[in-house]
């Protein structure tokens, strides 16, 4: 098996087909990006959708049917005292592990606090001194 030489000006030619390749994946990239973008960028007018335009069959506040007993609130509020012969670190937490609150406690008076909870939690957790007591909401 022989290698035969290339030239110089074969290998010029190899080079510039090489870059001219190059060239034309970014070439195509580009255009096909552009295309994407500008097929995206849509006005609502040109999309078929008028934002001033209202059809018949849209609800108003008026149209909900909501029960009178329905409770609208998404917290509760509560009122806690947490009295602790030693000091240190307090806290509520759901069962998911969410902080409601934290406090350090000086172990000599009687910590006063409003807490507000989601509606949707039924119970939290204490926690103070590595114990942890789960209470009902």
């Amino acid at each position: 098996m022989q290698i035969e030489p290339v030239d110089e000006m074969q290998q010029s030619k190899l080079i510039m087909e090489k870059k001219m390749k190059r060239q034309s994946i970014w070439l195509v990239t580009l255009v096909v990006m552009f295309a994407m973008i500008f097929a995206a960028c849509k006005s609502p007018s040109s999309s078929g959708y008028d934002s001033d335009e209202v059809s018949g069959n849209e609800m108003t506040m008026e149209d909900i049917k909501v029960p009178k007993n329905f409770n609208w609130k998404t917290f509760a509020t509560y009122d806690i005292t947490f009295e602790a012969e030693e000091a240190g670190q307090f806290q509520v937490v759901s069962d998911r592990g969410t902080v409601y609150h934290r406090a350090n406690l000086n172990g000599k008076d009687a910590y006063t606090f409003n807490l507000a909870i989601p509606t949707f939690e039924d119970k939290v957790k204490v926690q103070f001194r590595g114990e942890t007591v789960s209470l009902d909401l």
